[in-house]
């Protein structure tokens, strides 16, 4: 692995872990307030509300959309509620 570099920001980190193996990897703003209001049980439109904070009001809906695939990919997601 690449030799640790300290950061003069803190940086958020996603940990978790899938079928006995851990996983990690640093996050930025806009997927952590996003993270956040999903596992605060909010529903997409909710998501999309707390990227709209971060990010331009088109890139929104496209940036929300790809964080959810990503974490249905990764299995931190394992279904969707109503």
């Amino acid at each position: 692995p690449p030799t640790p570099q300290r950061s003069a920001d803190a940086v958020e980190w996603l940990i978790w872990r899938r079928d006995l193996e851990n996983y990690f990897r640093s996050i930025d703003s806009v997927e952590a307030a996003a993270l956040d209001a999903a596992l605060a049980g909010r529903s997409f439109a909710q998501i999309c509300g707390a990227l709209a904070l971060e990010l331009p009001e088109n890139e929104v809906a496209l940036r929300a959309a790809s964080l959810i695939a990503t974490w249905l990919d990764s299995g931190l997601l394992t279904g969707l509620g109503r």
